[in-house]
């Protein structure tokens, strides 16, 4: 994963000799804005422990992200000893949340990790599951075809590479003990990508290689796309989505389970190169893809592969050399990884490149130009420097400038200087590890909820009552509103501040806000669900109703058919003005009224000329 590598193709003649040098963690991947990514990390338990393990796990708050969660009842994946183990195992996984690419993020997976490496097993049947935000390919047909292509194309050497050098799960390539349980789709999408050929339309490319509907739901497929019409077991029409891809995942499942980060992380940094590719193919490129295509697939992907097929997806998929002879390594074995150091040259050019290193040469612990470089890039390695080094205040503010829980390897003088805590709580979750009398401080806590809301939660609880600090808090997390006081959830600013970003925050504020004309036609107007919070009454109102649907189309969703507003043409077509897809949400009386459909028409089409017209605002 080095960066600074000139892009060198790399051919077999110049694989004799060549040594690697060792894959090492990094502080953070530096991936594009775009990418969200989230682990399934499947382990096995003791089941006689689980309880307790999951009771420690959770209510320690040892992560950055709060919403890190281990194995409950609703995650315990097989029961007895499907995973390989005895009968008084469970098999199990830690969940993570949505996470973006930080020091944070990759800190918590190395506590996950620990966690797991301390209370559970990695057996042969163990898996670990890389999702990636679908958003990552967007809404660009063009995207997803590339994307379907190139998975068929090098399917047999991301199983290889996956494996990390070892054999690939029977269980993920024949079958095995759940039948099917990431089996490769490579064939499916070619079958699918001849079918699809100037279809436009992500839906339908996708069910024709096999991802959506019933087929999508076993799960049974390395890369499972979450059906992106999808709703319970029902297939949504494309067009009652605006945005196709939006809060949808795509889930590699073939890679072998693994408790080790550095592993981790290169699943990641290897599939988002697929991403990669996926949005920029071009036309050269392209030209290998097809090469790759009309290959013989081989029998069994734990054969050897053809070295020149391999040797064209690294070149593929990599611009630094280092990175196509890590891929060739886990694909065919061949170069030898180098681990050994040469000396604090070279210690300082891996940290400069942003690996997480300085654990693994505690003789440099002492050595401040060694500390400085590591700190700068990774501000949790002040972990590893020496006690003296902890001490040293520009060395403490440059590792929390990057990583404000840093401060909680700082020596304890500094941990106690506070200008060194507002700086360390500009990371709002920094606020966790500060010590006790600064979580009363109301300007250090104002300064880390401002950051991340989710900082309160730290906090003295006193301020749950604060107005201005539980204003900040729901501009990032309006979910904390109900741990709020009731003068707080009686709050009209905080509560329509709230609202914006999450319109079931609702259901924890007062009767009176939700049952105020003035202030839920405000809500609307800031998110159009809000109306299916409003009070009964209000629901019930067709003179407020009108109101909402001409403030915001998209309030015809939450429409009440009890009310029969779903059959009422004035509601319908004012929701129609601003929200295209009004009619889709019309009473089934309405929607096969060609009259009104034409009505209907007329309108949405007046409305875009207006729009054009720059009468009326988009």
């Amino acid at each position: 994963m080095e960066q600074e590598d000139v892009a060198e193709k790399v051919t077999a003649d110049k694989l004799k000799d060549i040594k690697i040098h060792k894959l090492f963690l990094k502080n953070k991947l530096n991936l594009p804005d775009y990418v969200k990514f989230g682990f399934e990390i499947e382990a096995l338990i003791d089941y006689k422990k689980l309880d307790k393990i999951i009771d420690q796990y959770n209510e320690e708050n040892r992560f950055c992200n709060p919403n890190f969660s281990a194995a409950d009842e609703t995650t315990i994946l097989f029961e007895e000893n499907e995973y390989g183990g005895l009968d008084w195992s469970v098999g199990a996984e830690i969940i993570t949340p949505i996470l973006s690419d930080s020091e944070a993020t990759w800190q918590d997976i190395v506590t996950a990790c620990d966690y797991l490496k301390d209370n559970a097993e990695c057996t042969e049947n163990c898996s670990i599951h890389t999702n990636i935000g679908a958003e990552a390919l967007g809404s660009n047909y063009k995207n997803w075809y590339n994307f379907c292509k190139i998975v068929a194309a090098i399917e047999p050497e991301i199983y290889r590479y996956l494996a990390r050098g070892k054999s690939i799960r029977s269980c993920a390539i024949n079958g095995g003990f759940r039948s099917s349980y990431a089996m490769p789709v490579a064939e499916n999408i070619m079958r699918g990508l001849s079918k699809s050929d100037n279809v436009n339309d992500i839906n339908v490319l996708l069910n024709n290689c096999g991802f959506n509907g019933t087929f999508q739901q076993r799960k049974d497929k390395s890369i499972s796309l979450k059906a992106l019409y999808e709703d319970d077991d029902n297939m949504i029409a494309p067009e009652k989505l605006d945005i196709p891809t939006e809060g949808q995942r795509i889930e590699f499942r073939m890679a072998n389970g693994t408790f080790n980060p550095e592993e981790i992380q290169n699943d990641l940094y290897v599939i988002i190169k697929i991403i990669e590719l996926a949005r920029n193919l071009t036309p050269e490129k392209d030209m290998i893809v097809d090469r790759l295509l009309r290959r013989d697939l081989p029998e069994n992907y734990n054969d050897t592969l053809d070295i020149s097929y391999v040797l064209d997806v690294a070149n593929l998929l990599f611009d630094s050399k280092n990175d196509k002879l890590h891929f060739l390594n886990r694909t065919k074995r061949r170069p030898e990884i180098d681990n050994t150091f040469s000396g604090k040259d070279e210690v300082l050019h891996l940290l400069k490149q942003g690996n997480m290193i300085l654990e693994l040469v505690p003789e440099f612990a002492s050595d401040r130009e060694v500390v400085l470089e590591a700190v700068k890039h990774g501000g949790a390695q002040l972990k590893y420097a020496s006690e003296d080094l902890k001490n040293d205040r520009e060395i403490v503010t440059i590792a929390i400038s990057n990583y404000g829980r840093a401060l909680e390897y700082a020596g304890e003088d500094l941990k106690n200087d506070r200008e060194l805590v507002l700086l360390a709580v500009q990371n709002g979750l920094s606020l966790k590890g500060v010590n006790e009398k600064f979580k009363s401080d109301r300007e250090v806590v104002l300064e880390a909820v401002k950051s991340n809301g989710m900082a309160v939660t730290f906090a003295d609880k006193k301020f749950f009552d604060d107005k201005e600090i539980m204003f900040e808090v729901v501009k990032s997390v309006p979910s904390l509103i109900k741990e709020a006081s009731d003068t707080i959830k009686d709050d009209e600013k905080i509560i329509l501040r709230a609202v914006k970003n999450d319109a079931r925050i609702l259901k924890y504020a007062s009767e009176r806000i939700i049952s105020d004309k003035k202030i839920m036609l405000e809500a609307v107007k800031r998110n159009a669900l809000a109306l299916g919070w409003a009070s009964a009454e209000l629901k019930a109102d067709r003179e407020f109703v009108l109101k909402a649907v001409k403030a915001d189309g998209r309030a015809i969703i939450c429409v009440s058919e009890s009310e029969n507003f779903a059959s009422d043409r004035e509601i319908v077509l004012e929701a129609a003005k601003t929200y295209p897809r009004a009619i889709l949400f019309a009473s089934s009386e309405l929607s096969e009224d060609k009259e009104f459909c034409a009505e209907v028409e007329r309108v949405q089409k007046k409305e875009r000329s207006k729009r054009e017209r720059g009468l009326i605002e988009h």
